[in-house]
């Protein structure tokens, strides 16, 4: 259906196995359904003893944002972004993280 939309969330899309080309997973989600994006939900994840560890606040990860907002800056620059695992105390150093990564590109 045109009306079926998706909230993209990259650290889930990525396969456990094969995490360290992350980038390549994200590019391909873009050229598969960037249509049907309605939002993006932001996390970070790390690998400890060779398997991925999702749902870290947002820079406390290896997860790649400067490649996913170069996709988003030319593909879908007003898409919402949802943070997860974020507090009212972590709000304003992940915004400024997040800011300082959009302006670098």
């Amino acid at each position: 259906s045109p009306n079926l939309k998706v909230i993209y969330d990259p650290v889930n899309f990525l396969p456990h196995e094969d995490c360290e080309n992350q980038e390549k997973h994200v590019t391909r989600a873009f050229e598969l359904f960037r249509d049907k994006m309605a939002a993006i939900h932001l996390k970070d994840f790390s690998i400890e003893n060779g398997i991925k560890k999702a749902g870290l606040k947002v820079g406390d990860g290896i997860f790649n944002f400067k490649h996913l907002f170069s996709l988003l800056k030319k593909e879908k620059p007003l898409i919402e972004c949802l943070v997860e695992n974020g507090t009212p105390d972590t709000l304003e150093s992940i915004a400024k993280y997040l800011h300082d990564i959009w302006n670098s590109i």
